[in-house]
């Protein structure tokens, strides 16, 4: 039975690997919702361990550790398991981190993530070269260990990052000798430890230049209002009256008058037990020096949990005409979303709407 499906599968191989990328990518899509949920881990624990239990066994049975006739058809079927897996977990990575993620920021990262996502198709092949697996299997553990490790602990942060990064290398080459132990001598592990490092020291690089998004934070809302305020448990936000068009595409434009204030609302989301802070970084640009010049840093605390994240608010008193913006930033820096928008100076109060957040 094995040998039919894999002979069917060597029939339609161009096909099956473009379905195993676009069906780990909708089962993703579709099933991924937050980074402290029980179910999504699972899901990403069991592409790590298929991709894990494939990369031994294509490895064991090139070094002829295992024969038999069922072993001759899963030698043709595995490596699509491996790469199905890699899709899923790859296309979850470029899910989740996304949601984090500023694209102002974090675009190296998510681009080295699309990439291997894209590029699924085109490294079915390499997946059976042992220097190629523990590369790419080193660079999903510890997107997964980045994610969760924060998670487990309720707390993130420098330190928390290079723990979770030191536990993935640590991880990752006890499996690379692990699987160079039960190919010997088919493998050399040299390249392996060659490629393992360098996604290391491309992480960490990305890591100091703050082009990694903050996980496990995420924006789910934010926006500037003429009024911010709390009111039996709910949030009422007294917003500019403007074309549907206006909204969607260009910045946003507040008529003040003299003395007026400007309310930045934003929604965090964090995981369950998590207690962090993070700052809304109020900036005008200079027009004659070309920069955004900070004024105001205000620091918000977040508790994880709600849905649709923590809700809070800071306002500017006394803000001059021109072009602003407001950077949600983590303590360290890390740049979650960030809303940009014109003030006016205006005589007369602008028509305005109610809106609850």
């Amino acid at each position: 039975m094995l040998h039919a499906i894999a002979q069917r599968y060597g029939k339609y191989e161009r096909h099956l690997s473009a379905g195993a990328l676009l069906a780990g990518f909708i089962v993703d899509t579709l099933t991924l919702t937050r980074v402290d949920s029980l179910f999504d881990n699972l899901i990403l624990l069991f592409y790590l361990a298929v991709a894990g239990a494939g990369i031994v066994f294509i490895n064991a049975y090139k070094a002829e550790r295992i024969r038999s006739r069922a072993s001759h058809a899963l030698a043709r079927i595995v490596p699509y398991a491996v790469q199905f897996s890699f899709g899923g977990l790859f296309s979850g990575f470029v899910v989740i981190y996304g949601r984090s993620a500023s694209l102002y920021a974090s675009w190296p990262f998510l681009l080295l993530l699309l990439v291997l996502l894209l590029g699924n198709e085109f490294f079915r092949r390499k997946y059976t070269r042992y220097g190629f697996q523990m590369t790419v299997f080193s660079l999903a553990v510890l997107s997964y260990l980045v994610l969760v490790i924060p998670v487990l602990f309720g707390a993130m942060g420098e330190n928390i990052f290079l723990a979770s990064v030191a536990a993935a290398f640590a991880l990752a080459v006890l499996f690379a000798r692990f699987v160079a132990r039960i190919s010997f001598p088919t493998v050399r592990i040299a390249g392996a430890y060659a490629g393992i490092t360098a996604v290391f020291l491309v992480v960490l690089t990305l890591y100091f230049s703050r082009m990694i998004p903050p996980i496990p934070l995420s924006l789910k809302d934010a926006g500037v209002y003429h009024l911010v305020e709390r009111s039996a448990g709910a949030y009422i936000a007294r917003e500019e009256r403007a074309p549907f068009f206006a909204r969607v595409f260009s910045r946003g434009t507040l008529h003040v008058s003299e003395g007026g204030k400007v309310y930045f609302y934003s929604a965090v989301f964090a995981p369950v037990r998590l207690r962090t802070e993070i700052f809304h970084v109020w900036q005008r640009f200079d027009a004659e020096k070309e920069i955004w010049e900070t004024t105001d840093k205000i620091p918000i605390s977040v508790s994880g949990g709600r849905e649709k994240g923590y809700r809070g608010y800071s306002f500017k008193s006394r803000i001059s005409p021109g072009l602003w913006r407001v950077r949600v930033e983590t303590s360290r820096g890390d740049l979650l979303g960030m809303d940009s928008f014109y003030v006016v100076r205006s005589e007369k109060a602008p028509e305005t709407i109610l809106r609850e957040l």
